[in-house]
């Protein structure tokens, strides 16, 4: 399958490489993991960057999201 893969949408011999490196990332359970770790530490700050910038943020809900994104970095320390 890969090689019919590369056969079919590659022409030049740098484009068979890029696309054997690929096809060798896309089969990599380790980049799937890192991935899925990046977004699971990605996600608190999503949160706090919509909540941040609503239009009717007052400066009570400032304080707990830091001191929320603080203890969650934190913990990952440890």
């Amino acid at each position: 399958m890969k090689e019919r893969f590369i056969a079919a949408a590659c022409n030049t011999r740098s484009e068979k490489e890029k696309g054997n490196e690929i096809i060798t990332l896309i089969f990599n359970n380790s980049f799937w993991t890192a991935l899925k770790e990046n977004n699971q530490h990605l996600q608190p700050l999503l949160i706090a960057n919509i909540i941040l910038q609503r239009d009717s943020l007052y400066l009570d809900h400032v304080y707990p999201m830091f001191s929320y994104l603080y203890n969650y970095f934190n913990t990952l320390k440890g």
